[in-house]
């Protein structure tokens, strides 16, 4: 099906711009009551299908659980040899994995951060390095052209509907 081009909107003074933001502000109402009823649909569609998959998701859930205590229970003999044990239907897999932990919850990551400094250990302090674009705006233009940047200056036209009627008082 051929899209038609929507015909042109001139505005030629206050009233007809006046009139482009009626018009903006209806069509705003029919795009948001289109969009509640899709939003409303969709609530509903998710509701649905999740009350439909939750045994589902139960009996997955009860089946993988099954799965690990048997092979947990059995690892001494099906992963003596090996880290993978494939089935008819799908693999069992054992992996280890290490990982950096505080020793205790009392302490928290930013005293072990503050530790590692004080001891020097600062190949295990990560800090990121990026440009301090609000203290740039303060710097001279030779200063930003020394480091490839400048301050560009923008006009933006933004346009902003009123959600009411004219005439009518909006209820505090």
């Amino acid at each position: 099906m051929a899209r038609k081009k929507e015909p042109a909107f001139r505005v030629d003074d206050l009233a007809g711009a006046n009139e482009a933001l009626r018009e903006m502000a209806e069509l705003e109402r029919q795009i948001s009551a289109v969009k509640n009823r899709l939003n409303k649909r969709l609530d509903e569609a998710t509701a649905k299908a999740l009350e439909e998959s939750a045994p589902l998701k139960s009996r997955y859930e009860l089946l993988e659980s099954s799965l690990e205590a048997f092979a947990t229970l059995h690892k001494q003999d099906l992963f003596k040899d090996r880290k993978t044990l494939e089935l008819d239907f799908g693999f069992l897999i054992f992996r280890q994995s290490s990982r950096v932990d505080k020793v205790n919850g009392k302490i928290t990551w930013e005293q072990i951060v503050e530790r590692m400094a004080e001891k020097g250990y600062d190949d295990g302090i990560r800090v990121k390095m990026e440009a301090n674009k609000a203290a740039m705006m303060s710097w001279p233009e030779k200063k930003l052209a020394e480091v490839g940047a400048t301050i560009k200056v923008t006009d933006n036209f933004d346009i902003e509907v009123k959600q009411q009627e004219p005439g009518l008082t909006q209820a505090a």
